[in-house]
């Protein structure tokens, strides 16, 4: 039977406590190979190479979970081409593309407050295996509300990256994969589903 990176992980941690050597460990992040144990101190134990191993067959079975899924609200993916090409993200929101009925197009928010979101087309994304502690960053606030208490439609806020100021005009959906508000920007009057972390009240 083939060994899963949680059997090389158990087997590293066991060969660090058998020569006496400490493997601190903390509560582990979401996608973490190493499930809170340190790395560093794993490599004292058993070599840089079988801890690479720990990690690289970790990818390999999450990739593995992922094939023949499709991609839908809450799924981590990355751009393919044109403006999303290398975009990290999750999907927030779905609709009919604009373009073709029968195909889906999709709300990513990327990783990047700094990049805000965009909608892409289904074709044109790929499901990925997110970032150590990515998922526990992304779905740590789980209502907008949480964040705009007080707000309400119609308040002027202000982006803390641009220092745009936009009005607040609806919310998303509560408990919605990367909670999220609709502003309306008054320089251009165009209207933008954003991370409500990335707001303050004018």
């Amino acid at each position: 039977m083939s060994k899963t990176s949680q059997d090389l992980l158990n087997n590293a941690v066991q060969t660090a406590l058998a020569v006496g050597l400490p493997v601190a460990q903390t509560s582990p992040r979401s996608h973490d190979p190493f499930r809170g144990y340190s790395p560093s101190d794993l490599v004292e134990a058993v070599g840089d190479e079988d801890v690479r191993e720990i990690s690289s067959l970790y990818e390999k079975e999450k990739l593995a979970e992922l094939e023949g899924a499709e991609v839908t609200i809450g799924s981590p993916v990355v751009g393919l081409r044109g403006k999303s090409k290398g975009l990290l993200g999750w999907v927030s929101k779905e609709m009919p593309s604009q373009y073709d009925q029968n195909e889906m197009a999709f709300l990513v928010v990327s990783v990047d407050p700094s990049k805000g979101s965009a909608w892409v087309k289904s074709k044109s994304l790929k499901l990925r295996v997110p970032l150590v502690g990515e998922e526990d960053e992304m779905f740590r606030v789980r209502s907008a509300r949480e964040v705009c208490v007080g707000w309400g439609r119609g308040h002027m806020v202000e982006s803390v990256l641009t220092g745009a100021r936009g009005i607040l005009v609806g919310f998303g959906q509560e408990n919605l994969c990367v909670p999220q508000v609709c502003v309306q920007w008054v320089s251009t009057g165009s209207e933008e589903w954003v991370l409500p972390t990335l707001l303050k009240k004018a």
